[in-house]
C-alpha cells in the first residue's frame, strides 16, 4: 500500500510536533521515559503537584492527600442541624461527603439534555411522595383507609394534577419521555395501592418534618441527641406513622429506588440509618402519638423490581449510639478517606475525579487497616458495627 501510493505530500516531517503531545512523545523517544518524567513534570507545577499526591496515595500512611484534613484545636464544626442522608453518605464514603458537605463541589450541567428522560430518579421520588402524601392525607381528613378497587380514581386525578404542576417547572423534552415518565410513576402507585389495601395500618402522621429550617409551623424542632464525645443535631421528613392493629407504632418511609438495606447487616456501618433516626424522631418529638414503647420501622420499596416490598428492621437503640459517634468524630477530626467497597462508588458523581474504583478502593482499605493511622479510629469501629 505504501509503495502503491506513491512520495506522500502534506505530511509535516519527522522533526517538526503539530502539537505539546507529539513533541513531548518525540523527547520521549530521544531521552527515554525517566528524563521526559522529569522534564514534565518541571515544565508543568500541576502536573507534578497530581504526580506527588498519587505517589502518597500509594503509600501506607493516611495524609491530606487522601482526604485528611488536620483539624484546629477545637476540632472541626458539625453542622447543625445534619440530615439523615448525609449522614448515611458520610458512613458510605467519607470522602465523598468532603466533596459534597465541606467543598460544595457538584457535577456540573451537562451541555444538552438528555432527550429520553424527563426527571430524574430524585425528581420521580419528589414526585410520587407528594402523589402519595396527598392521597393519604385526603382519606386521612374522610376518616377512610386505601381501597385497591375504590380509590384508583382519585389516586390518578391526584397524580395528573401533580404531574401538570411539574411539567410547569421542569420541562418536558419529548412527549415520548414523559409518557415513559408517567407510565413508571402509575406502575409505583398501582403497586401502593395494591400493596396498601392489606397493610391494616392506620395513618397517624403523614409527612412531619423535623429540624428544617424554614418558617412552618407544623416543622417539629431537630431530634438532639446526646453522645459520648458530643451532641448531634439532626434532620429529617418522617413520610408517614402508623397505629398497627396490635396497637404498636410503625414508622414508613417510601422507597422508590433499589432496594439497598438488609435487616441482618443492621445499620451497615451507618449505611443504612434513617429508619433508627426517624425512630428516635418519632419517639422523642411526638410522644403522644408513638406511645410507651419506641416505634418499629419500615422501608416500603414501589419500584418495578421491589413490586410493593415491605422491609422491617430490627430494633437499633443499642448500637446507633456508637455508629453516631463513630461518624460525628469523623468529622470532628476532618478524616474523610474514600469508601473500602466497589459498591459505594456505584452511581458516584465524582469516579471521575477519583480515579478507578477497585485501584482506590483498595488504597483505603489497606490505610484504614494499617493500625498506625490512629485517625481512623473510627473506620474501622464502623466496619466492625
Amino acid at each position: 500500500l505504501r509503495t502503491a501510493c506513491g512520495r506522500v505530500h502534506g505530511a509535516a516531517p519527522d522533526t517538526v510536533a503539530l502539537s505539546m503531545g507529539e513533541w513531548w512523545l518525540r523527547q520521549y523517544e530521544q531521552f527515554g521515559s525517566t528524563s521526559i518524567r522529569r522534564g514534565m513534570r518541571a515544565a508543568s507545577p500541576l502536573l507534578d503537584s497530581g504526580t506527588r499526591a498519587e505517589e502518597v496515595r500509594c503509600q501506607t500512611g493516611f495524609s491530606v492527600c487522601d482526604g485528611y484534613v488536620p483539624p484546629p484545636d477545637a476540632g472541626h464544626p458539625v453542622p447543625d442541624p445534619i440530615s439523615a442522608s448525609r449522614l448515611e453518605t458520610l458512613a458510605a464514603c467519607p470522602y465523598r461527603y468532603f466533596l459534597q458537605t465541606v467543598l460544595h463541589l457538584h457535577p456540573p450541567h451537562p451541555w444538552e439534555a438528555d432527550e429520553e428522560r424527563w426527571l430524574d430518579p430524585a425528581q420521580k421520588g419528589q414526585a410520587v411522595h407528594r402523589i402519595l402524601h396527598l392521597f393519604m392525607e385526603r382519606l386521612l381528613a374522610e376518616d377512610a383507609l386505601p381501597v385497591h378497587g375504590g380509590h384508583g380514581d382519585l389516586l390518578e386525578h391526584i397524580a395528573v394534577n401533580v404531574l401538570d404542576s411539574l411539567a410547569a417547572r421542569v420541562p418536558v423534552p419529548t412527549t415520548a419521555a414523559r409518557q415513559e415518565t408517567t407510565r413508571s410513576i402509575r406502575d409505583m402507585l398501582a403497586v401502593f395501592l395494591r400493596e396498601e389495601s392489606r397493610s391494616g395500618g392506620t395513618p397517624l402522621a403523614l409527612e412531619r418534618a423535623f429540624g428544617h429550617a424554614h418558617a412552618d409551623s407544623n416543622v417539629l424542632p431537630a431530634l438532639q441527641l446526646s453522645l459520648r464525645d458530643g451532641a448531634l443535631s439532626v434532620s429529617g421528613t418522617v413520610d408517614r406513622v402508623d397505629r398497627m392493629p396490635d396497637g404498636s407504632t410503625l414508622v414508613r418511609d417510601y422507597k422508590t429506588g433499589r432496594m439497598r438495606c438488609d435487616p441482618r447487616k443492621g445499620l451497615d456501618g451507618g449505611r443504612v440509618l434513617q429508619h433508627a433516626l426517624y425512630v428516635e424522631a418519632v419517639h422523642a418529638l411526638l410522644p403522644d402519638i408513638a406511645g410507651a414503647q419506641p416505634p418499629r420501622s419500615e422501608y416500603f420499596y414501589l419500584g418495578e423490581q421491589a413490586q410493593g416490598s415491605r422491609v422491617r428492621m430490627p430494633d437499633a437503640r443499642a448500637v446507633l449510639p456508637d455508629v453516631l459517634g463513630a461518624l460525628r468524630t469523623l468529622i470532628t477530626t476532618g478524616v474523610f478517606p474514600h469508601s473500602t467497597r466497589k459498591s459505594d462508588c456505584r452511581n458516584c458523581d465524582f469516579t471521575d475525579l477519583c480515579g478507578e474504583a477497585a485501584v482506590v478502593t483498595g488504597q483505603s482499605a489497606g490505610k484504614i487497616a494499617d493500625p498506625e493511622n490512629r485517625m481512623l479510629e473510627p473506620c474501622r469501629r464502623l466496619q466492625h458495627d
